[in-house]
């Protein structure tokens, strides 16, 4: 009797990219546009933890965050992908912790997570054109844990990590196909979470500050081999599925802030990000055979996959990206407000190939409103705040160089909207 052996195995060795860089992290956040390097609060343990001693004070902060798109892609054969949209839950939180050798310490927390589920991820087929960075790349758990340091004469040092979610697990059958029926099953999953450093340094001299920050690049590796073995007969197949994605590279930002008062700044930041790193944003797919009895059958040529030509593992050679953010802000007590404009160049090329991925350069303004009812109401150091930010994508076209290419021509672009409602107290 010939029995039957699955085995699937599902893996990701690294760490998983988050909604904190694309949308921003809190209304302050979302407000101040793509540059967080010289940014205080509790936005500072993920932007630049050297800022979390800016302030001298502490607070809390709970928010609740929500996206809409008016993405489209136009134009191909094959049905696009629309841009996904999500909603999540963030606290933060920025708490003096006293001195340590005479100098003020800081502890700061970032956390972000969707509110209907933990984790998404999602690989499109090369020929399906799809927003790059608005399917399911924002979909997952995020947090940054910091300390800031006062090292006096006007420096402070930060250093922090951020922690993304990572599943791996293995799922055995074993099946008996004379039988008709399974002789095994086992299930075993582990969700654990992978530590990226990130480093900010501050200097401050009178009302002027300047950030410094670095982050590691995170990127999710994962793998679901599954083996099937015929007893009896001396032929094995292998399906591979695998590959890395949400990867997020290397960011370095710098900026200067002028601040006049507490609700009164401008500041200006460059966001340098390291996309040329990317890796084959693809589905990596292989099916194998070996043995004896496959050879002389024959199957192990009949079922040689993938197509050499499109193998897993080309690049997609995006380019690195120099961003910059210009931000504001003001206050007629007990009211303030902050508007800022950023310009993001896109890191994906033109699709002239098999990839099918839309992006485009894009233009950011962001705003945001807030009430201190610590000022209005006398409720000590309680604030609200409404901000938004809006991503313009001027319409991209993509000419496809191979004649018969099954996607053809198409273009993208549009908007797409963050709202974030924050609630901060003071500590």
């Amino acid at each position: 009797m010939r029995r039957l052996i699955l085995l699937a195995a599902f893996c990701s060795t690294n760490a998983w990219a988050n909604a904190i860089e694309v949308y921003g992290f809190g209304a302050s956040g979302t407000a101040q546009g793509l540059s967080s390097a010289a940014a205080p609060g509790a936005l500072a343990a993920y932007g630049n933890p050297g800022f979390l001693t800016a302030s001298g004070q502490g607070h809390f902060t709970l928010g609740f965050q929500g996206t809409q798109s008016a993405l489209s892609i136009d134009g191909s054969k094959r049905t696009a992908e629309p841009a996904r949209a999500s909603q999540h839950v963030l606290m933060g939180l920025n708490l003096p912790l006293g001195e340590v050798l005479g100098r003020r310490l800081h502890f700061g927390l970032a956390f972000q997570s969707p509110q209907k589920q933990l984790v998404t991820t999602r690989a499109q087929h090369a020929s399906t054109p799809h927003w790059a960075f608005y399917d399911g790349y924002t979909e997952r758990v995020a947090s940054a844990l910091a300390l800031g340091l006062d090292l006096g004469a006007g420096f402070s040092v930060g250093f922090g990590a951020q922690n993304n979610v990572g599943l791996d697990g293995q799922v055995n059958l074993a099946v008996d196909p004379g039988a008709e029926r399974f002789t095994e099953r086992k299930l075993d999953f582990n969700f654990y979470g992978v530590w990226s450093p990130i480093v900010g340094l501050r200097w401050h001299l009178g009302k002027t500050h300047l950030g410094l920050s670095y982050r590691r690049q995170t990127v999710q590796s994962y793998a679901t081999p599954a083996l099937v073995d015929v007893d009896g007969l001396d032929a094995q197949f292998t399906l591979g599925l695998g590959g890395q994605s949400h990867f997020i590279p290397d960011t370095t930002e710098l900026a200067v802030r002028y601040q006049h008062g507490l609700r009164r700044w401008l500041s200006l930041g460059l966001v340098h990000k390291r996309w040329s790193a990317q890796p084959d944003p693809r589905l990596d797919t292989s099916l194998t055979v070996s043995g004896d009895d496959a050879e002389q059958l024959g199957l192990d040529a009949a079922l040689a996959w993938p197509d050499p030509a499109e193998a897993w593992g080309i690049s997609p050679a995006y380019s690195d990206t120099l961003a910059f953010a210009l931000a504001g802000s003001w206050e007629m007590k007990p009211v303030h407000a902050t508007l800022s404009y950023g310009f993001e160049p896109s890191p994906v090329p033109e699709q002239i190939g098999f990839y099918n991925q839309a992006d485009g350069d894009n233009h950011q303004v962001g705003w945001g409103l807030g009430y201190d009812f610590d000022a209005a109401l006398g409720a000590r150091g309680w604030s609200v705040m409404l901000a938004g930010r809006h991503r313009i994508y001027p319409t991209r076209s993509n000419r496809k160089e191979r004649v018969g290419d099954p996607t053809g021509d198409w273009s993208a672009g549009g908007l797409f909207h963050v709202l974030v409602l924050e609630f901060q107290r003071g500590l």
